[in-house]
């Protein structure tokens, strides 16, 4: 969500003539953008501001940033944001953008994957015969559990095929396929796997 932020300016009463000159505009309102951020990674934060000639934009590494528990959410003074905290931690961030401030709660999120490994890297298994494939797990945040659910995919099934479980079984006595498995966009190492006689 967003989280406003404004300022207010006086002016001084005088009498006679006035001469009245257009200055630059300036901040007058903005709203820091509220952001969940995976455990392990970092992002820019930004905010979204409007000047006094109602003009719209985005400011970033322009703004002045802080976090009040950067334990959880810490913050460079350019707003690049990591997440040291556990998951569902979570701190007050503040931009400060030509002498105006606004906050938002930042969130440490769940942490990505990062790659999946397969093992062993090679197979030679009879006709018949199967093997059970090993799947590890890497996270943006170091950890390795939990194991994703995979999508097991063989390149030539009908040679040596692959169950759900990642379970490789020789289809015929010659040949031989890639095995990969895949989480969403993370794809695992390919492991040959070879079919011989019995």
């Amino acid at each position: 969500d967003l989280h406003s932020f404004t300022t207010r300016r006086s002016s001084d009463l005088v009498s006679g003539p006035v001469t009245v000159t257009a200055g630059p505009a300036v901040v007058d309102t903005g709203a820091v953008i509220a952001a969940t951020i995976p455990r392990g990674t970092t992002q820019q934060l930004s905010a979204n501001v409007t000047w006094s000639d109602g003009t719209q934009g985005v400011v970033g590494a322009g703004a002045a940033w802080s976090s009040d528990t950067p334990a959880n959410i810490a913050v460079t003074g350019s707003g690049t944001a990591s997440t040291p905290g556990a998951v569902g931690s979570s701190a007050v961030v503040t931009a400060t953008f030509d002498g105006v401030s606004g906050t938002a709660t930042v969130t440490v999120g769940a942490p990505d994957l990062a790659s999946l490994t397969l093992s062993p890297a090679t197979v030679d298994l009879a006709k018949g015969l199967t093997q059970a494939l090993t799947a590890t797990a890497a996270y943006s945040d170091g950890s390795s559990t939990p194991l994703p659910s995979l999508t097991w995919q063989s390149s030539a099934p009908t040679v040596v095929s692959v169950t759900g479980a990642g379970v490789v079984k020789a289809e015929v006595a010659s040949g031989s396929a890639s095995i990969t498995a895949s989480s969403g966009a993370v794809t695992s190492n390919a492991v040959t796997v070879t079919a011989q006689p019995a």
